[in-house]
């Protein structure tokens, strides 16, 4: 299709018959009168080679050509309006699309209270979720591939702005029938368990066998899972013991029949932050996405 000689009104002619289902609504919508409206639709239907609503006893039913073109164009026309509005930015009728680089800590602890926030507050607001690394996560920021990040990253470049969201404490959880549930968690009792440790990369070791190194002790690996979601349904169902952030054991033991210990040994307090590129500082909806994502931490 020459995009030249094609008239980027009917797109809006398109996205109101999709919303509306009926010509006259959808001219209304637009404030143009039925006819033209009609005339908008022959002109779609020459261009795109394709019926593209079918009239029915329901209304006018869009054709599967119609359906796959839904998405891309109400996208496209979100991110116009969006360039388009310049300073300004009203959560309650925007509509566009946030991208955010998240753990699966964060999915699994934070990502409800902000969809519920959003449902409330910002109907018109689509969010994506990607997995995060720590190291892909500044890559996916500099290059605008999301819009923030979540996680920790001591070793940002200084060029991205953080901001310290919470510290994380960490226990020791396992079901409660567990041989170790009864009493206070010695430190031998704590080494000589079966661990599960949760790795996105796969690794078997981490700051806990450090910590039990400085101490002449080793642990034993027994399983390696790449999601927090998971540790607690596992953890209920086997003999594991597991060291997992304080938040996500308050939030699942209960309903897992799970139990929490404090640590052996004084442990690490682990930094949970947001990252953000400069591009992005001053404008009104990524400072409003912000704003909503510390809420919604705070609030966890």
């Amino acid at each position: 299709m020459n995009l030249s000689r094609f008239d980027l009104n009917l797109l809006l002619v398109f996205e109101a018959l999709l919303t509306e289902r009926h010509v006259t609504r959808a001219g209304r919508r637009l404030n143009l009168s039925q006819s033209a409206t009609s005339s908008a639709l022959r002109r779609l239907r020459e261009a795109l080679q394709d019926d593209l609503f079918v009239r029915t006893a329901d209304g006018m039913i869009p054709t599967p050509r119609a359906l796959e073109l839904a998405e891309p164009l109400r996208r496209a026309l979100r991110d116009v309006r969006s360039a388009l509005d310049g300073g300004t930015f009203d959560p309650l009728t925007a509509e566009r699309t946030f991208t955010v680089s998240a753990s699966d800590y964060d999915v699994a602890l934070h990502v409800p209270r902000l969809a519920q926030r959003l449902s409330k507050e910002a109907s018109g607001i689509d969010l994506r979720i990607l997995p995060h690394i720590n190291v892909d996560a500044v890559a996916q920021v500099d290059t605008a591939e999301v819009d923030a990040a979540l996680g920790w990253f001591p070793r940002a470049p200084q060029r991205l702005h953080t901001e310290l969201l919470l510290e994380e404490s960490f226990v020791c959880v396992m079901r409660r029938g567990h041989r170790l549930a009864g009493n206070l968690l010695k430190l031998e009792d704590f080494a000589s368990a079966s661990h599960l440790l949760v790795t996105l990369v796969g690794d078997t070791s981490g700051i806990i066998d450090d910590l039990l190194a400085e101490r002449g002790l080793e642990r034993r690996v027994a399983m390696t899972i790449p999601h927090f979601a998971a540790a607690p349904s596992v953890l209920a169902h086997s003999d594991l013991i597991a060291t997992l952030p304080k938040r996500l054991s308050d939030r699942f033991s209960a309903q897992h029949g799970l139990i929490a210990r404090e640590l052996p040994f004084e442990s690490h307090r682990t930094r949970h932050e947001m990252l953000w590129h400069p591009r992005v500082d001053n404008h009104p909806a990524h400072k409003w996405l912000r704003q909503i994502i510390k809420t919604a931490i705070a609030g966890a």
